[in-house]
């Protein structure tokens, strides 16, 4: 069975290389994932205690998202 666009979109580790071109160094990209939620990227930052999704950021340091993208 074929995935879909949304479930390919999604896919952990699964990220464009614009967005990776993007990406600011230091982020675990093969955590990074796409949130229908809120149309930005996430990636898994592993702490002392606990792993958590943190938003995957530019070299600027504002969040990567998809301008315009609706969950719909």
């Amino acid at each position: 069975m074929e995935k879909t666009a949304l479930e390919t979109l999604t896919e952990v580790g699964n990220i464009p290389e614009s967005v990776v071109r993007l990406a600011a160094p230091d982020q675990d990209l093969s955590t990074a994932r796409f949130m229908v939620e809120d149309g930005c990227y996430w990636y898994e930052h592993s702490g002392p205690v606990e792993v958590t999704l943190v938003p995957l950021r530019s070299e600027g340091g504002s969040p990567i998202c998809l301008k315009g993208y609706v969950d719909a």
